[in-house]
């Protein structure tokens, strides 16, 4: 079974053996991807932000 990052990677040889391939479903879901995975970067830096905020305010007296 391929690993995400293998799939990247043949997906990045396919793009580059044929550079006038043009598909925007293919611009589109990579884009949609994209702006997911920043999503949750940015709602887990939130949450960790948070929780070190916590504990720095629990634990700052000590």
């Amino acid at each position: 079974m391929l690993t995400t990052l293998d799939k990247v990677k043949r997906l990045e040889q396919y793009l580059a053996a044929d550079n006038s391939t043009v598909d925007p479903v293919l611009d589109t879901t990579i884009d949609k991807l994209l702006a997911r995975e920043q999503a949750r970067i940015v709602e887990l830096k939130t949450r960790l932000q948070e929780r070190c905020a916590f504990f720095e305010q629990k634990y700052a007296s000590v």
